[in-house]
């Protein structure tokens, strides 16, 4: 099978796994899965963990993704995941050092805004709010700068909002009434 036909097919696999994945049929998925990594291609690990993830077995999706990060290093959306998914599990440094990897690894602004907001909800996640509100605040300016208005740009927006209301030093005020 030449290299086309090689890409061509992981595509169908792609498609074909993802509306698996949307319609919870978990086990074809990862049969798919399993097709995808005969063919070598990080989709493999990306479809795995999610359905592990699904079927409530983050422990084993986490695991997937250590794997297909280390397998393919240079492949950023397995790190990003990756990041997410050692985020879910409070590991906040290793989840920071992911984004760094996979952010390292694009140059689409839609791609880096993506990875940078997972980034900045981990930050928020780990109580650093002020560090959440400078990431997801660049991330605005990017989405800004290069016309990017889709469900990207609100969730961009929901965690910055979280984060500057975070960050913002809790004021409360007391009030006098008369008798």
């Amino acid at each position: 099978m030449g290299q086309e036909d090689r890409e061509a097919r992981v595509d169908a696999l792609m498609t074909e796994a993802r509306l698996l994945l949307d319609q919870a049929h978990l086990r074809e998925a990862l049969l798919v899965a399993r097709q995808i990594m005969r063919l070598r291609y990080t989709g493999a690990y990306e479809i795995r963990a999610l359905a592990l993830g699904k079927a409530g077995r983050p422990g084993a999706a986490l695991a997937a993704l250590q794997r297909g990060a280390a397998r393919a290093p240079q492949a950023w959306i397995i790190q990003m995941m990756l990041g997410n998914a050692l985020s879910d599990f409070g590991r906040y440094d290793e989840a920071v050092e992911a984004y760094k990897v996979g952010r390292g690894l694009v140059t689409d602004p839609y791609d880096q805004v993506l990875i940078e907001a997972n980034h900045a909800h981990a930050l928020y996640r780990a109580g650093r709010a002020p560090a959440a509100v400078d990431k997801a605040a660049w991330c605005l300016e990017t989405c800004r700068a290069n016309g990017i208005e889709d469900g990207l740009h609100d969730f961009v927006l929901s965690v910055h909002a979280d984060s500057v209301a975070k960050a913002a030093p809790r004021r409360r005020r007391l009030f006098s009434w008369r008798r």
